[in-house]
């Protein structure tokens, strides 16, 4: 964690099996309001696993995880999500046929008062008002503002995955969770993600993703996690992880 930030998430000696398979071995991880983790390791190492016990998707066989100073261990996914922990999903959760405003409105809705039922049925001026307002400036942090009445299956796989980021910013997430955001991105795609994310943190939304992009990876995170068979074998920034013998032995090679 940087030196001075206040944690905002704590995980501690967190493990998780599968009848007989260590899938997650002793792992804690310290995240600060602020910084930018990521999380690597071959696949299979333990990352997604990690996402799905700290979003409660998965209950832990041992741990603790603490988020805004709270015990989240034991919550629902759907508790955990309106305390302003939200994640992103390998495979992309959008409305195909929905344009991408619409999108982003259903994502806006969900999290607000009235939850779903406003955008079907209706609201009040005002109330209309402010979700257009926000849902104008999530389109804006994920670059997609000018392509606002597309249609989400009518666009580049890139911008489908901005559109999913977009989407789960609805939330008012204080901190992102982020599976493979740069996943089949070519060059070009990557570099408009790592922008979005870059405005989503200076925004106030602090980010912790996987990614097998090693190169973005780098580039991108302040610190970064490596998992391997299930345990933590290497910390730090990323200059560091680039030069730990172990870490290049089991899964970077030469970058």
């Amino acid at each position: 964690m940087t030196r001075g930030a206040p944690s905002l998430l704590t995980v501690e000696n967190l493990s998780k099996n599968f009848g007989g398979f260590v899938a997650l071995s002793g792992l804690s991880v310290e995240l600060g309001k602020g910084e930018i983790l990521g999380l690597v390791g071959p696949n299979g190492a333990g990352k997604t696993t990690t996402f799905n016990l700290i979003t409660g998707f998965l209950s832990s066989n041992q741990g603790k995880i603490v988020f805004k100073g709270r015990d989240i261990t034991r919550l629902k996914p759907h508790e955990i999500a309106r305390m302003g922990l939200v994640r992103t999903f390998q495979l992309n959760k959008i409305f195909s046929k929905l344009t991408i405003k619409e999108n982003i409105q259903i994502g806006s809705h969900i999290y607000e008062k009235g939850g779903i039922k406003r955008f079907l049925f209706g609201s009040s001026k005002r109330d209309n008002e402010e979700i257009e307002e926000k849902v104008n400036r999530l389109m804006c942090l994920v670059g997609l503002e000018a392509q606002r009445g597309k249609v989400a299956e009518d666009l580049p796989y890139g911008d489908q995955k901005l559109l999913g980021i977009g989407v789960s910013l609805g939330a008012h997430p204080s901190l992102l969770l982020l599976d493979e955001p740069f996943a089949g991105m070519n060059l070009v795609e990557t570099a408009r993600c790592v922008s979005s994310l870059r405005r989503i943190l200076e925004n106030g939304t602090t980010l912790f993703l996987v990614d097998h992009n090693m190169r973005a990876v780098m580039e991108f995170c302040d610190r970064i996690i490596v998992l391997n068979f299930g345990k933590k074998i290497a910390e730090g920034r990323p200059e560091d992880i680039r030069k730990s013998p172990e870490v290049v032995a089991s899964y970077l090679g030469s970058i």
